[in-house]
């Protein structure tokens, strides 16, 4: 039945213009989970990203960063709230889940603090990407302008990180030297980053005190890589992506332009523009 529901959410997805949405992960049971640290701080961002600067249209995330002692978590609340949808009628004995909606950011990282170290789970459709990088270290350039983000009188910084050059601003007020995603080093809580091309902006919406588990889960799907392995990957699914989920055994079926389906192997692939958050010149 699941597999069936699958198949009918491509096809109904390969009727619609072919974007990064046709990528959006496959709801996960989260009945395998270790409590890696506790959390003392949530800070919600909302992330306004696209997967390449010439695109128009900017796709939107809600982004948890949990902040404890020796870890920190940082996953889309968009995606784990399906997640958690699916787990419940799972526990119900129900076999139809609902997919997920709208365009989030597929990627989970839980940092740890004592070894430097992150891990990242990346979610493509049914494929989990599972790999490893050092904490970068930052070297900030401080800048005497101000602003006030989510009622807190912030401080302009500007660092250059994995081939992009970005501007930050902290809050003193807050001693917490984090931030979202990987970003990180600054004298206060970082309360919003942008790239030059602001093709990728996190804006801080909320941060309170918190008592709570900080999570790892495992997915079906998982593949254990390297980055550069996790980086081919993407890639490829962007660039030929019928192929990418036609990988995984699954017939894909797409609208031409005779308006009647053709098998995906029978038809020109689009190629979805992809320039990553994290690159080299």
């Amino acid at each position: 039945m699941k597999h069936l529901l699958s198949l009918f959410v491509i096809l109904l997805t390969a009727i619609i213009p072919v974007s990064a949405q046709f990528f959006n992960p496959n709801p996960q049971l989260l009945d395998r989970g270790v409590c890696v640290g506790s959390a003392k701080y949530r800070v919600t961002y909302r992330l306004s990203f696209k997967y390449h600067p010439d695109l128009r249209d900017y796709n939107s995330d809600t982004r948890t960063v949990l902040i404890g002692r020796h870890y920190i978590s940082d996953f889309s609340d968009i995606i784990s709230h399906f997640d958690s949808l699916r787990t419940e009628d799972d526990r119900k004995g129900l076999d139809v889940y609902s997919s997920i909606v709208g365009s989030p950011y597929p990627l989970e990282i839980i940092r740890n603090i004592r070894d430097k170290k992150d891990d990242f789970k990346y979610r493509i459709h049914s494929k989990v990407l599972v790999y490893e990088k050092p904490a970068p270290q930052f070297r900030w350039e401080f800048t005497e302008e101000t602003d006030t983000i989510a009622g807190y009188e912030c401080t302009k910084a500007m660092t250059t990180f994995a081939g992009r050059n970005y501007e930050a601003w902290f809050a003193s007020e807050l001693p917490l030297p984090f931030g979202p995603y990987r970003f990180g080093g600054l004298p206060g809580l970082i309360m919003k980053i942008q790239d030059s091309d602001k093709q990728f902006t996190w804006e801080a919406e909320s941060i309170e005190k918190f008592t709570g588990p900080i999570m790892s889960y495992e997915y079906d799907g998982e593949q254990k890589c390297t980055p550069t392995e996790a980086d081919r990957t993407l890639k490829r699914a962007f660039k030929a992506p019928y192929s990418f989920i036609t990988s995984d055994g699954l017939k894909l079926m797409v609208r031409g332009s005779d308006g009647k389906f053709h098998d995906s192997s029978e038809v020109e692939e689009p190629e979805i523009p992809l320039k990553p958050l994290e690159f080299e010149k």
